[in-house]
């Protein structure tokens, strides 16, 4: 496996599981102690990835698109913009 950097990591994961597929980088790289800060759902892995495939099932037009992604040390922080359906204005 090649060598990512947190940052790569993170995109690539949100980009993903935005999709509905993010199975495969939910057991590759989330510690089995995850924690998310989603207050929507409860805080384990496994509610956010079926909250995940969910919703890309209930919005298949849904947009994702990463802004800025920055990273200090093991800490990354992404701002994105999402739409939930084509005439959305969405959210940050």
């Amino acid at each position: 496996m090649e060598n990512k950097s947190f940052k790569q990591i993170a995109q690539e994961f949100l980009l993903n599981t935005s999709k509905g597929n993010g199975r495969t980088y939910f057991v590759q790289y989330l510690h089995a102690d995850f924690k998310h800060h989603n207050v929507f759902f409860k805080g384990d892995a496994q509610t956010l990835l079926l909250a995940t495939e969910e919703n890309a099932k209930n919005y298949p037009d849904k947009t994702f698109e990463i802004k800025r992604a920055m990273q200090d040390g093991d800490l990354v922080a992404v701002h994105s913009h999402a739409t939930l359906k084509k005439e959305d204005p969405g959210f940050a």
